[in-house]
């Protein structure tokens, strides 16, 4: 998801990357957000359908990754 991120804010991958800040104090605006969301969804496939509110209930890369992370686990042992 860093990547992704990375990629939606025009930084290089070399560029050292807080997990943990919040996507709002990324100046991330609402169009980069969905834009995020669409490249998410690309990167996830068919494993997890992506909520956009679920950006704002996990707002930082770490706590939206363990979120996603978890859901998976979840679908995977149903």
């Amino acid at each position: 998801m860093v990547i992704q991120i990375k990629h939606v804010l025009g930084l290089s991958e070399e560029v050292i990357f807080d997990k943990d800040r919040l996507f709002t104090e990324l100046n991330i605006d609402s169009l980069m957000l969905i834009e995020f969301e669409n490249k998410l969804q690309d990167y996830l496939g068919d494993l997890y359908v992506f909520n956009t509110n679920e950006l704002f209930d996990y707002p930082s890369v770490r706590k939206l990754s363990d979120y996603i992370e978890r859901e998976i686990a979840r679908k995977k042992s149903e």
